[in-house]
């Protein structure tokens, strides 16, 4: 998560080789430091991937490990560049998205509370993408918008690995029925639709909610609205987007 001039790093996985990338960061770094405690000695190295924090003299917090990281001005984060294998397909992990919260809050591999999220993907020319979304959702159903530039791709998931299919039975009525969609670890496998890049180079790719959800000058109003669009409430381990008839 983020303030003005400080990252909160919430560090989850423990980095194995001690040192812990903040990807994508340009801002000139002033000081690292766990929540709490002022260390001046930890110690940071700008790459070119981003910044590089060591780690070994940074006690792991049993609970949750938290380092605020200052800089300079206002934030600058460049994206990974997600870019195509050999056959075209592009998989974009879930994990690398820039999740944007209200107000501008802006967090990469965090657990803010998002509205949408951004990942940059390099595109071929005029190129027409089928979509699948592999992901986890609480909500039985829920409304979605992938953008690709001008062009966009409205959806809705299933949640808990159920899908309802409508079956014709012989006297002419229909009846609901569920299928499972499951993945592997409780994840669902979708395929959404189809999108087309209109134009190659880098770009961004934004997920967001298929419906609005503002704050309201009253409660009644506010709770008048469709809770589950307070954020964007959705785990996605990955994007597959495969270029069509390859």
């Amino acid at each position: 998560t983020a303030k003005k001039g400080k990252l909160y790093l919430h560090i989850f996985d423990w980095p194995k080789n001690g040192k812990l990338l903040v990807p994508g960061l340009k801002n000139e770094v002033t000081n690292v430091y766990p929540l709490g405690i002022i260390h001046p000695d930890i110690k940071y190295t700008k790459i070119r991937a981003g910044v590089e924090i060591d780690m070994a003299d940074i006690t792991e917090d049993k609970n949750l490990t938290i380092l605020v990281l200052e800089y300079e001005g206002e934030l600058r984060i460049r994206q990974p560049l997600i870019t195509p294998s050999k056959n075209g397909e592009i998989i974009i992990p879930g994990n690398e998205a820039l999740k944007h919260g209200k107000y501008g809050r802006e967090s990469y591999r965090s657990i803010l509370k998002d509205f949408y999220r951004t990942w940059d993907v390099k595109l071929e020319e005029n190129t027409t993408y089928d979509v699948q979304f592999i992901y986890k959702m609480k909500y039985d159903k829920k409304d979605f918008v992938l953008e690709i530039g001008e062009n966009s791709l409205l959806f809705t998931l299933n949640g808990k690995g159920v899908k309802k299919e409508k079956v014709e039975i012989l006297d002419g009525n229909e009846i609901q029925k569920e299928s499972s969609e499951k993945y592997k670890d409780g994840f669902i496998s979708k395929k959404i639709g189809k999108i087309t890049g209109d134009k190659k180079g880098r770009k961004t790719i934004l997920l967001k909610q298929g419906q609005p959800f503002d704050f309201k000058t009253t409660t009644l109003e506010f709770n008048a609205q469709d809770q589950k669009y307070r954020t964007l409430n959705i785990e996605i381990e990955k994007i597959v987007l495969k270029p069509k008839n390859k």
